[in-house]
């Protein structure tokens, strides 16, 4: 079975040896990505996705101990291409991946994308017509099913039009490893670990404080506050003073 990957270091923009002995990622675990824009994360993930073998741009070595993992990467610009309804797809994909009781895969795979979907999903919706929050919602449900993915890579999720706390849950639920690229201060803290990017290399990697853990509760109160005055206003509604923002 997959173990873990180890990232040994690599070069950053500036050919200088990122300087960390080694990082060991394992399942059952968010490390959220952060820096700043051209700081190297979706490098990163290109190197993880690839298992680089100290090539291409930053020269690191990937190694993944137990089987080769199977990685998932989610985007917020990804979309459907193919012609044909949600649930059809959903039972093609399954019997790719080995599926024997394919209906009640199909329709856990739909029952759990419809729970981070803010726009309900169908089973006879053409998949091409789903809006960008009805595709990431069915992407994740789809890799959270699938027990043949190891790794969840997730590329800004805050704007994906789903609700990012919930598939954090279920996604640490399902036992993955998750790597979030994230600019979002909640979801950087809700990961066990940060990994810090710099001038196109790590620069640092830092788990989470137990003050940060608690912080965390609080801004997701901040944050529930913010969907509701969302929510509000887009249905025409009105902020008056309770409304503690």
């Amino acid at each position: 079975m997959f173990k873990q990957i180890e990232i040994y270091p690599g070069f950053d923009k500036s050919d200088c040896k990122e300087k960390f002995q080694r990082l060991v990622l394992k399942p059952g675990e968010v490390y959220t990505i952060v820096g700043p824009t051209g700081s190297g994360k979706t490098q990163l993930f290109e190197d993880i996705e690839t298992l680089n073998n100290k090539e291409g741009v930053t020269k690191r070595e990937i190694v993944a101990r137990g089987r080769a993992p199977k990685i998932a990467h989610l985007s917020q610009k990804m979309n459907y291409m193919v012609d044909m309804s949600v649930m059809e797809f959903i039972k093609v994909h399954g019997r790719c991946l080995g599926i024997r009781d394919i209906n009640d895969y199909a329709m856990k795979v739909l029952k759990l994308s419809n729970q981070l979907s803010g726009e309900k999903i169908k089973a006879e919706d053409n998949l091409t017509k789903l809006s960008g929050g009805q595709s990431r919602s069915l992407m994740i449900g789809d890799v959270a099913m699938n027990q043949h993915s190891d790794i969840v890579l997730l590329d800004e999720i805050e704007n994906a039009g789903i609700d990012r706390l919930k598939v954090l849950k279920i996604l640490i639920q399902a036992n993955k490893l998750i790597l979030l690229i994230t600019h979002d201060p909640l979801l950087a803290l809700l990961g066990h670990h940060r990994i810090v990017l710099e001038n196109g290399g790590i620069k640092k990697v830092v788990t989470r404080t137990v003050h940060e853990e608690r912080l965390s509760e609080d801004l997701i109160i901040l944050d529930k506050q913010m969907d509701l005055a969302r929510e509000n206003l887009r249905s025409g509604g009105v902020l008056h003073n309770e409304w503690q923002l």
